[in-house]
């Protein structure tokens, strides 16, 4: 993320709660935070403590999505610009209808 001055970072929690578990003292997080502009999750769901941890690290809310190959690679998507409610995996991306349905 130094070296590449990295301004988007995408991955899954697992990625995030790595990235967290590396940062010591003798990580700028200061200078990583300043380059980030936007942080995406997919798989599985976000915990809610895991993104309040790297809101206050890095000062960027993470946004999450769903999606499947068939969907190449996103069906919803928090709304950029928006506070996104954890855990959510956001609204419907143009051109994809969803709906809800019961079991039966």
């Amino acid at each position: 993320m130094r070296a590449d001055d990295v301004t988007f970072f995408a991955g899954v929690p697992t990625m995030y709660r790595g990235l967290l578990g590396a940062l010591d003292e003798t990580v700028g997080v200061a200078a990583l935070a300043a380059n980030l502009r936007m942080a995406v999750a997919g798989g599985p769901a976000l915990p809610g403590e895991l993104d309040k941890q790297f809101l206050e690290r890095f000062g960027v809310t993470i946004l999450e999505g769903y999606g499947l190959s068939e969907t190449s690679p996103f069906a919803s998507f928090s709304r950029y610009g928006e506070q996104p409610r954890v855990g959510s995996v956001g609204v419907p991306i143009p051109g994809v209808q969803m709906r809800l349905v019961e079991e039966d």
